[in-house]
């Protein structure tokens, strides 16, 4: 007796860890869309996609610890666990995430620059070596006497 107790008191705290485990995962998403701002539909998505991997994460743990069956007291340790999670250890660990992705993303933004750089340059001076090579080709043209619409040049209208 004393150890089926045990065995759902046990079920019940792994579910209080399973609920606080998923709001973490959740603060990672959240923190993402904080330095990556997303579009509403993108969240949604986001949203959908997530709810979806804990309902299947739920099952697989019901399955796990509890032979599938549903049990009142593994959703209150769910909630339960998401609760304390939420307003104990979520504004720190989302204010972590924030700061650590954000700075991911400078460091990534500095290195994609760097590295962007010389193949900009090269199609700054590219882009001006085509104009003046324009320039260039328009006033030999002008000077063999082609002007716009004309197939012939002025020396084809002499003969």
């Amino acid at each position: 007796m004393q150890e089926a107790v045990l065995g759902q008191l046990y079920f019940f705290l792994g579910a209080v860890w399973f609920g606080a485990c998923l709001l973490l995962v959740y603060d990672g998403i959240r923190s993402f869309r904080v330095v990556f701002r997303h579009k509403l539909w993108v969240v949604s998505v986001e949203d959908v996609l997530y709810w979806i991997f804990v309902g299947f994460l739920c099952f697989r743990f019901l399955c796990w610890y509890n032979w599938g069956e549903l049990r009142g007291f593994f959703f209150l340790g769910l909630i339960i666990g998401m609760a304390v999670y939420y307003m104990l250890i979520s504004p720190k660990v989302l204010e972590g995430l924030v700061f650590l992705l954000h700075n991911i993303r400078k460091v990534f933004g500095k290195i994609f620059r760097i590295i962007r750089h010389p193949f900009a340059k090269a199609g700054i001076n590219m882009r001006w070596r085509l104009k003046q090579e324009r320039k260039n080709v328009k006033i030999a043209l002008m000077r063999k006497g082609h002007k716009r619409g004309d197939t012939h040049g002025e020396k084809d209208k002499q003969l």
